[in-house]
């Protein structure tokens, strides 16, 4: 009776062991710019090259090319390519795992069973198995809305550089930077963990909204136009982004940042922790 009583065995638990062990085991022995993971989940992203956009956000459409593969033989499942909203993408893993790249990146995306094809699985691929898509990010196409709120910042900043006269570099992905005071270091990429301290201005009336040093701070988690410029630059680097307010706040006011503020950032990269 106490036997039973103390039985805590746990099968979902014990799979998803099993596959993030055998996962693990797999990254060993492979090289990757860069492998991050979605927290708990199992989840794992090999970084074959990274690209120079923003990742994705839901009601954009994504244009991907994949292949899937099974983990334990490498075998091919299946490819294609993929031309939907983001949201719209069926598996959960993959799904996660292309909204956590920027624009332009190849990658493998590792995947346990649960937020895949589950115990099921399908013609293809046998219940409970570990799988891996190899993708490639090609295009992030934005809403009308967005792209009509895009042309009017890019006017807005372009009128803001030239009456000032600034020297700006100009990013595919509509971000402009300069690059003020040249460091010597190491460039980080989109999920290394920085220190730096920063001047965030809107664009429009020249209000300091926040100033201040981040010990610590993954660039992933900060807004999208700064995910594109810090990875420009190398430790020790000052630089100014001038950035559109669909790669910040967007349409969602935030503290003393109107909807629809472009912004500007004043950079100094300290450190890649």
């Amino acid at each position: 009776m106490f036997a039973a009583c103390l039985d805590v065995s746990n099968p979902e638990a014990d799979q998803l062991t099993s596959e993030i062990k055998a996962i693990n085991e797999y990254l060993a022995g492979v090289s990757f710019l860069e492998v991050t993971s979605g927290n708990n989940s199992g989840i794992q992203i090999g970084i074959k090259s990274f690209g120079s956009g923003a990742p994705p956000h839901n009601g954009q459409t994504v244009k991907v090319s994949f292949t899937g593969r099974l983990l334990s033989d490498w075998s091919i499942f299946e490819t294609g390519t993929i031309n939907d909203k983001l949201e719209n993408i069926p598996i959960n893993g993959l799904r996660y795992g292309i909204e956590s790249i920027p624009e332009g990146t190849a990658a493998t995306i590792f995947i346990v069973s649960t937020y895949a094809f589950g115990p099921s699985g399908t013609s293809t691929v046998p219940g409970n198995a570990t799988i891996a898509y190899e993708v490639l990010l090609e295009e992030v196409i934005k809403t009308d809305l967005e792209l009509t709120q895009f042309k009017k910042d890019t006017a807005a900043i372009h009128t803001y550089l030239n009456e000032r006269s600034i020297a700006a570099t100009k990013l595919s992905s509509g971000v402009w930077y300069t690059s003020d005071s040249a460091g010597t270091g190491a460039s980080p990429n989109i999920y290394d963990l920085i220190t730096f301290h920063y001047k965030g201005t809107i664009l429009s009336s020249g209000i300091v909204f926040q100033e201040g040093d981040i010990p610590k701070q993954i660039i992933y988690g900060l807004i999208d136009g700064l995910k594109i410029g810090i990875p420009l630059i190398n430790t020790g680097t000052t630089a100014t982004y001038y950035i559109p307010s669909g790669l910040a706040y967007g349409p969602t006011a935030n503290g003393l940042i109107p909807a629809n503020a472009n912004l500007i950032f004043e950079i100094k990269l300290n450190a890649i922790e």
